[in-house]
Formats: C-alpha cells, sequence, structure tokens
C-alpha cells in the first residue's frame, strides 16, 4: 500500500511537467536542453539566495519578533525575480511564446524537485 501512495504522490508531483511538456507543443522544438537551462537557473538562484541570506542576515538571538529583519529577509525573494529576468533574457533563446513556457516549466520542475 506504501508503494502504490509513493507512485500516485509522484505522479501528481511530476506528471503535470511532463504533460505539459509533451501536449503544449514545445517538444517540437528540442527544448529540453532549454528546460534544463532553466532548472539549472533555478539552482544558482536559489544558490545566491541562500548565501545572500546566510551572509547578510544572521539569525537573531532575541526571544522578540523583529520587523525590519523579517522586512529583509522576506525582500531576498527578489533575487529569484531579477534570476528568472536573466534567463529569460538572456539563456533562453526562441520565439517568445515557447521561451516564456520553457523557462517556465523548467523552473517549476526543479522547484518541485528540489522541494520534494
Amino acid at each position: 500500500m506504501s508503494f502504490f501512495h509513493f507512485i500516485n504522490c509522484f505522479a501528481l508531483s511530476f506528471a503535470p511537467y511532463f504533460i505539459v511538456y509533451k501536449y503544449s507543443g514545445i517538444n517540437e522544438y528540442s527544448s529540453v536542453w532549454k528546460c534544463l537551462n532553466a532548472a539549472v537557473g533555478y539552482l544558482l538562484t536559489q544558490l545566491a539566495k541562500l548565501l545572500i541570506l546566510a551572509t547578510f542576515f544572521p539569525a537573531l538571538d532575541g526571544d522578540g519578533f523583529s520587523i525590519l529583519p523579517e522586512f529583509l529577509k522576506s525582500c531576498a525573494d527578489i533575487v529569484d525575480v531579477i534570476g528568472l529576468h536573466l534567463l529569460l533574457a538572456n539563456f533562453l533563446a526562441g520565439k517568445g511564446e515557447v521561451r516564456i513556457v520553457v523557462g517556465g516549466l523548467g523552473w517549476g520542475f526543479a522547484h518541485s524537485v528540489a522541494h520534494r
């Protein structure tokens, strides 16, 4: 029963990416490598964000809640936006619609793999 549960969770997590890739028409552009570039871009962006958070925002030892450090930590998410912009503008070539779908598909797949 647990193996069936694993297969079910795996299919629910990763089958939508396969379906989008297969039936959206981007497979005609041989965009597997572009999806992998987007996935690597996501991983590098997350690495940069983690390094920024670990370097510039050390953990506070106090028990109270301080709004300024928490606000600055949440502003580190702008690194995701910058990384996605650089990825779409510089590293993914092709038609605009295909580039957006491939970038989002690779980015989302890497996010799913990294968090599950």
